[in-house]
């Protein structure tokens, strides 16, 4: 039996060990100057409840502002410029030994961009990068990214610099020393006594960064969508006349069937009609592809092997078929099976052609229609054919490559419980995210590691949420892709470019209003949902030093991401017994839940919405995250346009997620800073000023959801505009690949 006290928050001195895992040590003394400074201010209200918070957060690692943390701090910065500069040093001496692993895109043709040479060569390459030479070399969705960080970058430079220079001495020399002796907390809203004159032209900053911030969504939204059309313009041909199909009505569930029914609504206009089928039943073409499919690998395994013994007859290699049988030769036996299965294959395609010649089974409600031209397959996708939301889904095909055909062929029936599954799994991950991070913390603390015990006591604390963050969008992509009927397998990224950032948001952001209970936290807002300005009004602003060194802390991560060091290891290891392109590919490309564009959407947006949420409370933090942007954009410009291979592109989609996260940003920004004003400011003038800004950011919001980018209009179909960025080559068709002849592949 587990001891329930493992879920339980961590003790005084546990808490400790936490708070030094996130380098902000919890001083008593310096807590207790803060309290009775607070109280003679009037500030003694909701004390409870801010300690109630502070230990929330502290379970997770998040300690409280105090006195002494400025040195710690600035050790923190110390030692991440060191593990910075280490990081660069190792890239420089691998990327001049391994180009394969660091500059492939440019051996590859990719793009046509060289790194000049020297230390800084590949910074200088990176930063003089266009989005043109980064939407030719990787595709719109990784230029869009890159454009985001560049959009942060500016957008932090016209709000940090202001805010640390003007409003940050504002509030050091004029807001009373309510910080006393915490001077990392001098130039923030901790050193501003409640009832100050100084909220006032606080209030004027938190307008202007709604503006700011605005203008950023609106001006990347009217850049991507001109590029977003010329993408669209662009796609191949085949592509671009094809239209995915799902929910088809039963009498029109046959190739025929289905092609009569659109020539009816759009005379002369089919080309081809490719309904799913079910391969499954009778003969299971299915499981006779699969296995012609593993012969053929063996085979060609096999081969290289005796190619690698000079052809040697007497070192043909051989293989047992069965667990006591002799060895056989394996090219003759591999050779065979697929001599036998051939005409098992084409005699069953035959049969499954011939049954699908009637309407229904085996023929399923998903498919695709190839229309003669581009015009008929935007008009087509402009219909509406049913009062039926499910009914005659149509949308642009993924590409034939991406396409899951295990999740267009499964029963109807299975995949609602497995989307059900799916649903349960995610929302009992958020219910148990944090009790267990406490437990993983607590099981940490109680081990001893003997003379090792003063590292470990200093790791151990974080171990929870370290696992749980990293692990994150690798347990999400695990569900999406076995719980839910993605059809396409770059979906999956988008899945958890969205559940991803909410799970940040919760416990990463708002942590300390959150506390280590989430059904409490939204039980609570339930009951009083006005409960929410008052509840990140008592935590939040009492756990900016926490933050800074979080900003702080993520510059190295990124200087580690430089370093390519699993692609390297696994480009070793394989290469020992294969050739270097062939060991590239093994070791290509790094793991897609943690790199992937949609984990890198989620968390780029969240070190924008540290930087906005946080920004305003402790001036340091915006400046932190200005420098973190620049830091950003110049490391992933190398790093898409030159060494990580390139994606699958859906035509810039993450980069609007990531502005509709900005704008979620600006939400929690000014629920904040409502709550804080209230509690805080003098009058209701400047809450009035701060409830302005907010009207002002639905306002902008409701423009901004007026723009439509995801379909081509019809007028940019019909003009005549110059393609000029570089279309990616479509490989393979729309039809299920047991049921593709020789001549259809």
């Amino acid at each position: 039996m587990l001891d329930a006290s493992l879920f339980d928050d961590p003790a005084d001195s546990a808490l400790g060990l936490l708070q030094r895992s996130a380098k902000v040590s919890k001083k008593t003394v310096g807590l207790t100057q803060m309290h009775a400074t607070k109280t003679q201010n009037g500030t003694a209200a909701n004390g409870t409840a801010k300690k109630k918070a502070e230990s929330a957060g502290s379970a997770a690692g998040v300690s409280a502002n105090g006195v002494g943390n400025m040195p710690i701090f600035i050790t923190g910065l110390v030692t991440d410029a060191v593990i910075i500069l280490v990081c660069l040093i190792i890239f420089a001496v691998c990327s001049r030994n391994y180009p394969i692993i660091y500059q492939d895109n440019v051996l590859k043709g990719h793009t046509d961009l060289q790194v000049p040479p020297g230390f800084f060569g590949w910074a200088s390459a990176s930063w003089n990068l266009t989005l043109d030479d980064a939407w030719n070399a990787v595709g719109l969705d990784h230029a869009m990214l890159l454009e985001f960080t560049n959009l942060a970058f500016q957008t932090f430079k016209r709000i940090a610099l202001p805010m640390f220079f003007i409003m940050g001495p504002m509030n050091c020399m004029f807001g009373g020393n309510a910080a006393g002796m915490d001077h990392e907390s001098w130039f923030s809203m901790g050193n501003v006594e409640f009832y100050c004159w100084l909220y006032w032209p606080i209030s004027l900053m938190i307008c202007y960064v709604c503006w700011c911030v605005t203008s950023m969504c609106h001006n990347g939204i009217k850049k991507f969508m001109p590029m977003r059309f010329e993408w669209l313009r662009s796609m191949d041909t085949h592509r671009a006349n094809t239209i995915f199909m799902l929910g088809i009505p039963t009498e029109y569930q046959s190739d025929d069937a289905c092609k009569t029914y659109w020539n009816s609504l759009l005379p002369n206009s089919v080309e081809a009609v490719h309904l799913v089928k079910d391969t499954s039943c009778e003969g299971n073409l299915i499981s006779l592809v699969a296995q012609r499919d593993d012969a053929k690998y063996h085979l060609a395994l096999a081969d290289a092997a005796w190619e690698k013994d000079g052809k040697d007859p007497d070192k043909r290699p051989t293989i047992k078929t069965t667990y006591f049988g002799s060895r056989e030769d394996a090219i003759d036996t591999h050779t065979k099976q697929l001599e036998e299965l051939e005409p098992k294959i084409k005699l069953e395609r035959d049969s499954v052609y011939k049954a699908a010649k009637t309407v229904g089974a085996p023929n399923l409600s998903n498919g695709f229609i190839t229309f003669k031209n581009r015009k008929d397959a935007e008009k087509a996708l402009r219909l509406d054919l049913s009062d039926n939301v499910n009914v005659w889904v149509l949308d642009y095909p993924p590409t034939p490559s991406d396409i899951l055909w295990t999740d267009l062929t499964q029963d109807p029936r299975a995949e609602a419980g497995r989307t059900f599954l799916g649903q349960a799994l995610i929302a009992g991950l958020v219910i148990i995210y944090m009790p267990l991070v406490v437990f993983i913390c607590n099981v940490a603390t109680m081990i001893n590691m003997g003379p090792l015990q003063s590292i470990w006591a200093s790791e151990a604390p974080s171990l929870g949420l370290t696992i749980m963050v990293d692990f994150l969008p690798t347990i999400l992509d695990l569900v999406f892709k076995s719980c839910f009927s993605l059809y396409d397998a770059t979906q999956s990224q988008y899945k958890i470019s969205v559940w991803y950032w909410w799970m940040n948001v919760l416990y990463v952001v708002c942590i300390t209003a959150l506390g280590t209970n989430f059904m409490s936290f939204a039980t609570t807002l339930a009951a009083d949902p006005l409960r929410i300005f008052s509840l990140l009004a008592d935590t939040m602003p009492s756990c900016t030093h926490y933050y800074m060194n979080y900003i702080g802390m993520q510059s190295y991560v990124h200087a580690m991401v430089l370093t390519r060091y699993v692609p390297l290891t696994k480009f070793r290891i394989h290469r020992r017994n294969h050739e270097d392109q062939e060991a590239k590919d093994m070791a290509e490309p790094e793991d897609q839940g943690y790199y992937g564009i949609g984990s890198r959407t989620a968390r780029w947006s969240t070190l924008l919405c540290i930087g906005i949420v946080y920004g305003t409370l402790s001036p340091p933090v915006s400046l932190l995250s200005f420098m973190l942007f620049f830091w950003i954009r110049l490391v992933y410009g190398y790093m898409f346009v030159f060494a990580e291979t390139k994606k699958s592109d859906l035509g810039g989609i993450f980069f609007v997620r990531a502005l509709h996260n900005t704008w979620t940003t600006l939400h929690i920004y000014l629920v904040l800073m409502l709550g804080v004003f209230t509690q805080r400011a003098s009058s209701w003038g400047p809450v009035l000023v701060v409830a302005i800004a907010w009207a002002f950011v639905f306002h902008s919001q409701k423009k901004f959801y007026e723009y439509k980018w995801e379909r081509l209009p019809y007028p940019e179909l019909i003009a005549d505009k110059k393609v000029t960025h570089k279309s990616p080559e479509l490989k393979g068709t729309y039809v299920q690949p047991e049921l593709r002849t020789q001549a259809s592949k």
